[in-house]
């Protein structure tokens, strides 16, 4: 599966469950994950791979993330400030990468 497909179906996945800023930082997280891959030399697909199902990681961030009810994050100073929701979608896609 290609990069845009994969962020596609997580998008339709997500789309009506969380606001539209959510689904746009989210599919920019996984956006990152690949260009992150491709820069390591792995192909498009082969990200696709490692990172499994759009559906199912979008099952398991609908799950994490309270039905749809995220925060975003704020600015403090230089540095920002996660969420429980944003922490925990990162922590989730470090250890899938």
């Amino acid at each position: 599966m290609k990069k845009k497909e994969f962020l596609n179906e997580l998008e339709n996945a997500l789309s009506g469950r969380l606001s539209e800023s959510d689904i746009r930082e989210i599919t920019s997280d996984y956006g990152d994950i690949f260009e992150n891959g491709i820069g390591s030399g792995k192909s498009e697909e082969e990200v696709a791979a490692e990172l499994g199902s759009p559906a199912k990681i979008a099952r398991t961030i609908l799950e994490d993330g309270g039905e749809g009810k995220a925060q975003e994050f704020v600015k403090s100073g230089s540095e920002r400030e996660y969420t429980d929701f944003q922490r925990n979608i990162n922590e989730k896609t470090s250890r899938i990468i």
